[in-house]
């Protein structure tokens, strides 16, 4: 495991979804990205695209693997809760659980664990044939 890389790549996939749903919500008065409307299925989908082609870029510094996009996936999922859980407890002092209570968010940290971990499976099988 490069675990700089895999830091840094983690911080990326926070990061970057962050800021276009920021800014998509802003522009929109929060309404676009909501997650009981269309918005929430475009923030997902730019989700999944920020992870899958940074697992891509980190699978590029290892042997491509199920188990590196799995530890790649578990790097992520860490760095998304730590920063979710300072950005939580900065804003909301008076409910401090704010989304850790919330079910979807630990779906969230799921589904990015298994997205990597897929695409380390797929880019591995991909590596074995060539």
């Amino acid at each position: 495991m490069n675990l700089k890389n895999a830091l840094w790549m983690g911080v990326a996939v926070y990061i970057i979804p962050f800021v276009i749903a920021a800014l998509v919500s802003s522009a929109t008065d929060g309404t676009a990205i909501s997650p009981s409307t269309t918005g929430g299925l475009i923030g997902l989908s730019v989700t999944i695209v920020i992870l899958v082609l940074f697992s891509l870029k980190y699978l590029k510094t290892v042997m491509p693997s199920a188990k590196e996009g799995l530890m790649f996936g578990i790097v992520a999922g860490i760095i998304g809760l730590a920063i979710d859980t300072i950005i939580v407890i900065s804003l909301d002092v008076t409910r401090p659980v704010g989304n850790l209570a919330n079910p979807l968010f630990w779906f969230a940290i799921l589904f990015v664990i298994i997205v990597a971990t897929m695409v380390g499976l797929l880019k591995g099988k991909k590596a074995d044939k060539a």
